[in-house]
């Protein structure tokens, strides 16, 4: 159990402005790396729910929780830290450049020196959770703020600006393929919103099959560390495939099985869920076709992966190869295309080409 005053949503997850509950993957991390539960409270939190089991009178829990929120108060009103201080500083010069400080403070209006502890976080968390979020204070205050980047708008705000999905594609493409996970985060939960909104139906196949091979490169990410969001949209579509084009879900499958040099190599963490989802979309047997396609055309790594499993050791082959076998089950009616997909990925294996040893 954790307690903490910490209110960020780095922390704790928060919907339509109520905080539920700690976030999920540090529940579903302490739950597989440390095998117990988790538990997050604040310190007022933990003191109604001590008074609710007796752990402490009712009366004395109410009386301390007024104190604690009574301390909170005169500890925001105090001059903020020296640490708080130094790290605005920074991350100023970071978003701005070398007026970044100077802009601050005209945003704060006041020396940096004199704003409060309350201040200075709410300044920290907009220099740090959204840099452009804090354009608008400059704006208040005259400031032409400019940020480090033009053109990176939050995704939120194109939205409201009515600018279409095809007006940020290659922005999210981009987002995708780098290793920052606050941005394959954010552009993971922009490509949810847009496809409410029916726009990826209306882009080329081209564009949805390469923003399907890039969310399930983020979710994969590297060395086993990918995006949350990534993850968290592919789960989302896993429940709901038909909502989603044919083009975007076979590049979830082509990324699944294909890296971005046409090197057949499976991600074996989503593979199966890219697989099932395929499988279950109104358009399977298109997909697959084209999956097929891609795989027939792949080239191979020169030493390829090896999984380990209860059945034994697999090559990236065998192991492609052994789960379309078991889609098969599942999905009965597929099995036609299955049947050719499973083909073309043994046809690919230097193994088969070049005869059993």
């Amino acid at each position: 159990m954790l307690v903490t005053d910490d209110r960020k949503e780095d922390w704790w997850w928060i919907s339509h402005g109520k905080t539920v509950g700690p976030r999920r993957e540090l529940v579903e991390e302490m739950r597989s790396v440390a095998g117990v539960p988790f538990y997050m409270y604040r310190p007022e939190s933990l003191l109604v729910e001590a008074g609710k089991r007796s752990l402490v009178s009712e009366f004395a829990s109410a009386g301390t929780v007024d104190e604690i929120q009574d301390l909170g108060s005169i500890e925001n009103a105090l001059p903020a830290r020296k640490s708080q201080l130094d790290l605005l500083r920074v991350l100023a010069v970071e978003v701005w450049g070398e007026r970044g400080v100077e802009r601050l403070e005209a945003a704060a209006d006041k020396p940096l020196g004199r704003i409060s502890r309350a201040d200075a976080d709410g300044w920290l968390d907009a220099l740090t959770e959204d840099q452009w979020s804090s354009l608008g204070n400059f704006a208040a205050h005259g400031e032409a703020a400019s940020p480090a980047h033009p053109g990176e708008i939050p995704y939120p705000e194109l939205r409201r600006a009515g600018v279409p999905l095809s007006g940020y594609t290659d922005r999210l493409l981009q987002d995708l393929r780098s290793r920052s996970f606050d941005r394959q985060n954010n552009a993971a939960n922009a490509l949810s919103n847009a496809t409410r909104k029916g726009e990826l139906w209306a882009l080329p196949t081209a564009l949805q099959e390469d923003l399907g091979r890039r969310l399930l490169a983020a979710a994969d990410g590297v060395g086993g560390y990918g995006s949350f969001g990534a993850q968290k949209l592919l789960g989302t579509i896993r429940l709901s495939p038909g909502g989603w084009p044919e083009g975007f879900v076979a590049g979830l499958l082509i990324g699944a099985l294909i890296d971005e040099d046409g090197r057949f190599d499976v991600k074996a963490a989503h593979a199966d869920d890219a697989l099932k989802t395929t499988v279950s979309h109104p358009a399977a047997d298109v997909v697959l076709a084209r999956v097929e396609q891609e795989v027939g055309a792949s080239h191979t790594l020169e030493v390829s992966s090896v999984f380990v499993t209860e059945n034994g050791d697999f090559d990236d082959f065998e192991f492609a190869a052994r789960m379309i076998e078991e889609a098969k089950e599942d999905a009965p009616e597929r099995a036609p295309s299955l049947d050719a997909l499973a083909a073309a990925v043994r046809g690919a294996s230097p193994r088969e080409a070049d005869g059993p040893e």
